[in-house]
């Protein structure tokens, strides 16, 4: 089968060239499975170029903003996040005045983590 970096970047350029395809403000978010950070997934390089801002980037440009795993296979057995997969780009009139990653440490000992992601949380503002 095809590998899972094609079909991020077509979907990426389905999503640029129909719903992201407007002059209004846009705001991507969500959990893009592309690393921000990966040389070999050009989906996250392609969002950019759609002129897409990442807002992490913008407002923690000196922070890694890792987001997964926060488990492996295990809810159980928390890990510490090396990758960057859950992203907020804006392009147009908003931008991201402070962003942050949040759930990212293990605060359930005894339980399992909710996810396998932490999130990350964006202040916005409307530009005119």
């Amino acid at each position: 089968g095809l590998p899972f970096p094609f079909f991020r970047f077509a979907q990426a350029t389905e999503l640029l060239h129909g719903p992201a395809n407007t002059g209004a403000p846009v705001v991507l978010a969500g959990d893009f499975n592309a690393d921000a950070e990966s040389p070999i997934d050009p989906t996250y390089q392609l969002l950019l170029s759609g002129g897409f801002i990442d807002a992490w980037e913008g407002t923690n440009p000196n922070e890694p903003g890792y987001t997964w795993p926060l488990f492996l296979v295990n809810p159980f057995e928390y890990v510490s996040p090396y990758q960057r997969l859950d992203l907020v780009l804006t392009r147009g009139a908003v931008e991201a005045t402070q962003a942050a990653v949040v759930g990212e440490r293990d605060v359930t000992p005894q339980r399992p983590m909710p996810s396998d992601h932490a999130g990350v949380v964006v202040d916005l503002r409307l530009v005119h």
